[in-house]
C-alpha cells in the first residue's frame, strides 16, 4: 500500500485531505487492486470513506478479489456508510454492474 492508502486505513483524514490537495491519483490502486477508499472501508474508516466519496472516489472500481468499495462495505457492516449511498443513490448501479475493467496500479 501506498502512503495514502495507509493514511485512509488508519483514519488520518487530515493526511488523505493533503495527498489529494497535492495531486494524488485518488482511484490508484495497490497491486492486488486495492484503492484508498477500499482500505478506508476494510478498516471501518467510514469518515475517511465518506469524504474520498465527496472528492470524487470511484465506488466501482473492483480489487482482485472481483469486490468494489460498496460490496466491502457490506461485507464490513458499515451500515452507515450504505445507508448515506442508498440515499444519494449511489449504490444501485455499482452492485449491478461493478467496473471490474478498470485499473489505476500505483507502487
Amino acid at each position: 500500500w501506498t502512503v495514502f492508502m495507509r493514511a485512509a486505513a488508519s483514519g488520518d483524514i487530515e493526511t488523505v485531505r493533503r495527498f489529494i490537495d497535492d495531486g494524488v491519483e485518488i482511484n490508484g490502486q495497490s497491486p492486488n487492486g486495492t484503492t484508498a477508499l477500499m482500505a478506508a472501508i476494510k478498516n471501518g474508516r467510514s469518515d475517511v470513506a465518506f469524504e474520498l466519496v465527496e472528492l470524487g472516489a470511484d465506488l466501482a472500481i473492483c480489487d482482485q478479489e472481483g469486490f468494489n468499495a460498496v460490496q466491502w462495505a457490506q461485507k464490513k457492516g458499515l451500515t452507515p456508510f450504505l445507508t448515506v449511498l442508498k440515499e444519494r443513490e449511489l449504490v444501485g448501479e455499482v452492485l449491478e454492474e461493478p467496473k471490474s475493467d478498470t485499473t489505476h496500479v500505483v507502487q
